[in-house]
């Protein structure tokens, strides 16, 4: 089933992104600005999304920061649509607690911001995150 265009708002996301903080290797703490590759895999997913196509498979190269803007997706489709939740699968042992360090850290900038744009989330909890509607969030999974 298609999905309405008017329920994927990509200035809200980017406006959202601009709000997120990542730690980035060249630049330390800083706003995460889309790059025109990131900008472009986003609007492809939304056009996706419009067709009816509800699985993604990326391939990407290396040091496109296609993670990053794919987490920031997730988090910004849990935030709009009540009641969603999110899955991110990774492969490397390793990267598993570095990935859910920097999801929690980018949800942790949203509230920073001071807007709307943040639901609390459990941190106490260290195994996946899901957002439920407005105000209530989990955090479950397999460690």
């Amino acid at each position: 089933m298609p999905i309405e265009p008017s329920a994927i708002n990509l200035g809200a996301f980017k406006l959202m992104c601009c709000k997120m903080r990542i730690n980035s290797k060249r630049l330390g703490p800083c706003p995460l600005i889309p790059t025109s590759t990131q900008e472009y895999l986003i609007s492809e997913i939304i056009k996706g999304l419009s067709e009816g196509v509800h699985w993604f498979v990326v391939l990407k190269g290396r040091q496109a920061k296609v993670t990053t803007i794919v987490l920031a997706f997730v988090i910004y489709w849990m935030l709009r649509h009540p009641g969603m939740t999110g899955l991110f699968a990774i492969d490397e042992g390793d990267l598993k607690t570095e990935m859910n360090l920097l999801f929690r850290d980018m949800v942790k900038s949203l509230e920073e911001a001071g807007d709307d744009w943040f639901v609390p989330m459990d941190t106490n909890a260290t195994r996946g995150h899901s957002v439920g509607p407005r105000g209530s969030t989990s955090f479950t999974g397999a460690r």
